[in-house]
């Protein structure tokens, strides 16, 4: 038998092959190369060992396949989590929350509301006690902060760990000029199943 044929052969075999799902025919085919390498002096590659390896792989795809949530449909949330500062004198728009579980197995929210003043002074004032939640290593916090025609608004997308330190916690807000005075507050949010918890 020609030794590039062989090799081919017997790799071809391995790699094929699950260690749990072997039939009689194709173990006695690979019992038979490995005694023909022998007699050949060539050096088999370790099919047992592929073959386990090849398993482990099946096994974790079907594992992680398995533990990904199918997503869900929206429905109400009554409050924003916990670890998200409150913005002071927010009024919720009626029916405007809702949350969702993602197909990674994560709570996904947003909510509409109102706040009294200008967006560039709400903003500025709910900064102060918000930023030091997403500060430290793995977090950012660049808000946007302009105006178009005459109307201010501020966009800031910030993120931190949670407080095992796995997973993000992704916060977006959006302030845009609203009628009489107030701003338009769009809050959106993404957490690990277990939560954010509040930092410590």
């Amino acid at each position: 038998m020609n030794i590039r044929l062989f090799l081919c052969l017997s790799t071809s075999l391995a790699l094929s092959l699950n260690a749990q799902n072997v039939d009689p025919d194709t173990q006695e085919q690979i019992n038979a190369a490995k005694k023909q390498a022998e007699k050949m002096g060539v050096k088999m590659p370790d099919i047992d060992k592929m073959m386990q390896e090849s398993a482990a792989d099946d096994a974790a795809a079907k594992k992680e396949v398995a533990n990904k949530a199918a997503a869900t449909k929206p429905e109400p949330l009554a409050s924003l989590p916990g670890w998200i500062p409150a913005l002071d004198g927010f009024q919720v728009t009626a029916g405007s929350g809702k949350h969702w579980i993602d197909n990674e197995g994560k709570e996904q929210g947003t909510m509409i509301g109102t706040v009294a003043g200008d967006p560039h002074a709400v903003f500025k004032k709910w900064e102060q006690s918000a930023k030091p939640q997403f500060s430290g290593p793995d977090t950012s916090w660049s808000p946007t902060i302009g105006s178009v025609n005459g109307k201010h608004y501020v966009s800031l997308h910030t993120f931190r760990r949670d407080t095992s330190g796995t997973d993000l916690c992704d916060l977006t807000l959006e302030l845009d000029t609203a009628a009489s005075g107030k701003s338009k507050a769009t809050v959106s949010y993404i957490q690990p199943s277990a939560g954010c918890g509040e930092k410590k």
